[in-house]
């Protein structure tokens, strides 16, 4: 909700950049700049490995997300139509219709989310880098998998036969290989989306179209991805966030506002034998109780 001492602040998305009250920040969007405009308070969160930074407003109701702590990477209006919010100089939901995806020029586009009923909780300015030192581009091709997906990226061989864990939950497993391949990168080569695609040839992968949700021939890559269970001591510390590179392959585009990716089931947390704290995706007091009693520190996201 907005604070009702809270100055109004008119802000409009235009593909050359946010303009503030008649101040136009280019994309993408330099935070403290964009800060320093806005009548509130800013909270901010810290990267943390490859969980982006946060900026939040929350009497305003927005938030942006940065990979260097500097320029805006996503920057999200929630209740746009409460607020006033403009996309070229047009109300935000007249502007976006129906769509939950527009095109605003090159530096970027428009993602919609909606609730169950259709009505619009947040829109959000999603950057797109055009330098060539940041485009993705094909990688080359990489060794069939002994699993059974596409080709793409695989890890070794299991150390000796029998090593390889099996897992109840892939949300769970998910958690896991976020550590083990991308912050510790003792799963290698570490899983891109990108290439994957590119090496995929049962059917046309539309990632930017697709990626809202959980693309399922990924998902299924990383469901049947040989884990050893010699790497699982490695693992004290599950930092479950929207921002996790493991989420944001499997589903590129995902807002971060639903359950795709919590948790179901526990039971493989035996497997962790010296997992020490959780801060944990949509799980109620109950479960966090629950994982207390077993010795670990475990908080709400």
């Amino acid at each position: 909700m907005t604070n009702p001492s809270t100055p109004a602040v008119r802000l409009d998305l235009r593909a050359d950049g946010l303009d503030v009250d008649g101040r136009l920040l280019p994309h993408p969007v330099v935070l403290a700049d964009l800060d320093a405009l806005l009548p509130a308070e800013v909270a901010r969160t810290p990267s943390q490995g490859r969980i982006q930074a946060l900026w939040a407003w929350p009497d305003l109701g927005m938030e942006a997300r940065s990979a260097d702590d500097v320029r805006s990477t996503l920057l999200i209006v929630h209740e746009p139509d409460v607020r006033g919010l403009l996309v070229e100089g047009r109300p935000a939901t007249s502007y976006v219709g129906t769509r939950d995806l527009v095109d605003l020029g090159p530096d970027g586009e428009l993602m919609v989310k909606r609730d169950g009923d259709g009505q619009i909780e947040w829109i959000g300015f999603d950057w797109i880098d055009p330098s060539p030192a940041t485009a993705a581009a094909p990688a080359p091709a990489a060794p069939a998998p002994a699993v059974p997906v596409a080709a793409g990226p695989v890890v070794p061989p299991p150390a000796a036969p029998g090593d390889v864990v099996e897992f109840a939950d892939l949300n769970l497993k998910l958690a896991v290989v976020q550590v083990l391949m991308y912050e510790r990168e003792l799963l290698t080569p570490a899983f891109d989306v990108r290439a994957f695609v590119a090496g995929h040839s049962a059917r046309r992968i539309d990632v930017d179209a697709e990626g809202h949700d959980p693309i399922p021939e990924v998902l299924a890559w990383f469901a049947a991805l040989p884990v050893p269970a010699h790497l699982l001591a490695e693992v004290d510390d599950l930092f479950m966030d929207g921002g996790n590179e493991v989420y944001l392959e499997v589903a590129p585009r995902w807002s971060g506002e639903d359950g795709a990716f919590d948790i179901r089931s526990y039971d493989d947390l035996a497997l962790l034998p010296n997992l020490a704290s959780m801060t944990v995706m949509g799980a109620d007091e109950a479960t966090l109780e629950m994982l207390r009693e077993r010795g670990i520190d475990a908080q709400p996201l």
